[in-house]
């Protein structure tokens, strides 16, 4: 997987439908700890979470240092992945014909997977701390875990 920095403090990277989610997750979770948090730390960013937001109608995880108190974004650099399964089976899912309740529910079961691929890539890379789960802009998270 390839980063690419859209500016010194946000970078990008896209995993085509087919690739290898796990070892791009693992990338991710690198990411994350090699460079999204010391960037934030740098600039004495005062953080006591790692907040990552789903947005399966675009394949994207977001993710960014945060503060338990507020869901305000704060974070001074962040990170994104686009992965292509995730937009698949968002789209997948679009095309059953389902109702709206049974859509939000398979979506919502469909993200608890990519969360448990999101844990255990940051089990591997040693990516500790207290992590909260968004799915796409809501106020409350769907998911927290320390690790």
């Amino acid at each position: 997987m390839e980063w690419k920095d859209i500016d010194k403090d946000y970078s990008i990277a896209e995993v085509e439908p087919g690739g290898s989610v796990a070892e791009a997750m693992t990338d991710f979770c690198m990411h994350i700890k090699e460079r999204v948090i010391p960037q934030n730390e740098n600039e004495g960013l005062h953080w006591d979470c790692l907040s990552v937001e789903l947005w399966p109608d675009s394949g994207r995880m977001i993710a960014f240092p945060s503060l338990t108190s507020t869901r305000e974004r704060i974070e001074k650099a962040a990170c994104q992945v686009m992965f292509g399964d995730l937009l698949a089976k968002f789209d997948e899912l679009g095309n059953l014909g389902l109702e709206d309740k049974a859509f939000e529910a398979a979506v919502l079961r469909e993200i608890r997977v990519w969360i448990d691929k999101f844990l255990d890539a940051a089990g591997k890379v040693n990516l500790t701390g207290h992590i909260r789960f968004f799915e796409f802009d809501e106020d409350s998270p769907l998911h927290e875990e320390r690790l």
